[in-house]
């Protein structure tokens, strides 16, 4: 299956990097975004819990992307 995943092209393989951190920061960041608000909660209602998941999200994708980029 990983010597599938190496005959691909370069840009077939950064589609599927990018899918699966983008699938990992997602349940990842759930986790994050609940320790954050225990640590400090959030103040602005539902948009702001929203877009505050976003970036804990986005912090998530930030080495899972690297390590399945690099490799």
């Amino acid at each position: 299956m990983l010597a599938d995943f190496y005959d691909l092209s370069q840009a077939e393989r950064m589609v599927y990097v990018f899918l699966a951190s983008c699938v990992l920061g997602l349940v990842l960041g759930v986790f994050l975004q609940r320790s954050s608000v225990r640590r400090m909660p959030v103040r602005g209602g539902l948009p702001a819990q929203f877009f505050h998941y976003l970036a804990a999200s986005a912090i998530a994708v930030l080495i899972p992307g690297l390590v399945l980029g690099i490799l």
